[in-house]
């Protein structure tokens, strides 16, 4: 990390926040609704292990800082002052993506607390495999084990175009890049989750960093009416890399069983990783999704659907008062 940046961290940013210079020095916009992505809330981040996760010190502090300078609304609001044209001042609404269980055990009571409404996307593959992990939190999990070599020779299962696009990846990040590209039973192919090499490595893990939701502690959180719960398909597939036929069953059936278990109508559907098409767009709305989360618009056309909108992703990385600052200046590039 570059001195100029540990600088701005620990020193300007702190300052520029405390002092209430922020909003001054972020510039002036007329965007004035933000939707802010989290993923997980830990009680200690280890970044050896995952980095999507925030540790929960500096989740209660944005959630203060936010409730108390900004108006935090139910998604579904700020989807319906956005197609009413309504401007609402400085409206923010929280969504969390994938369903960890830590979203119940952390991030919850700090939400009560400071009565601050969310949508959390369920990976509804849960729902049928309660000890399911996301293909992408096993790699991370067990690479402290095991060598990358291991899904490598795993990709010999694949066709040629496919195995050669895994072998010739460099390193952990390119690896996992390219495992996007691939459709849900290559990925399993590859990384073969019920063999004893991935048992063994996953063997003492933090279950805070793994385990998602279940059914009764989603209902609980709907019944206390600050929690929406919204799709995020049911194996978490790039759904522009997949066949029509698979995306339609993805966001289908995770909208059906989500209905089916929880006794709620599910209008909401994040993309995994952002990534969509215009397919994609119009499968959700002829599944009966009102409200889809995208990160970045993918085509400037785009922004003219108000059944679609991006999202600023909140950094687990940074400091508390680097992401107050960050999110101030998103609503320029992701506000709306």
């Amino acid at each position: 990390m570059g001195i100029a940046k540990v600088v701005a961290r620990k020193f300007l940013f702190p300052f520029v926040v405390e002092a209430g210079l922020v909003r001054l020095l972020s510039g002036n916009v007329s965007a004035n609704r933000l939707i802010v992505m989290y993923h997980g809330v830990v009680n200690k981040t280890d970044f050896n292990l995952s980095v999507n996760h925030l540790s929960l010190p500096d989740f209660e502090y944005q959630i203060k800082y936010l409730s108390e300078h900004f108006e935090i609304v139910p998604l579904r609001e700020i989807f319906k002052s956005y197609r009413e044209g309504k401007a609402g001042k400085n409206q923010i609404a929280i969504t969390f993506d994938d369903g960890y269980e830590n979203n119940y055990t952390n991030a919850f009571p700090v939400l009560k607390k400071y009565n601050a409404p969310a949508t959390i996307f369920v990976v509804t593959k849960m729902l049928d495999q309660p000890d399911y992990l996301l293909w992408y939190d096993l790699i991370d999990l067990v690479k402290q084990k095991l060598d990358i070599s291991f899904f490598k020779n795993n990709a010999q299962l694949l066709d040629e175009e496919k195995r050669y696009l895994i072998l010739q990846t460099n390193g952990w990040s390119d690896f996992k890049n390219k495992m996007k590209l691939l459709d849900i039973q290559d990925k399993e192919l590859v990384i073969q989750r019920h063999s004893i090499e991935v048992k063994q490595a996953l063997e003492g893990v933090n279950k805070e960093f793994r385990k998602l939701l279940t059914v009764e502690q989603m209902s609980e959180m709907i019944s206390s009416g600050l929690i929406e719960i919204g799709s995020h398909t049911h194996h978490h597939p790039n759904l522009d890399e997949i066949s029509s036929e698979a995306a339609k069953n993805e966001i289908e059936h995770s909208k059906t069983i989500l209905e089916q278990k929880l006794k709620v109508e599910i209008k909401s559907i994040a993309f995994p990783d952002g990534a969509y098409n215009q397919q994609t767009i119009q499968l959700c709305k002829q599944a009966g999704y009102e409200n889809l989360l995208a990160v970045d618009y993918k085509t400037a056309s785009d922004s003219n659907d108000r059944n679609i909108l991006p999202r600023f992703c909140i950094s687990n990385t940074t400091t508390p008062e680097s992401n107050i600052f960050q999110i101030y200046r998103a609503f320029s590039k992701k506000g709306f």
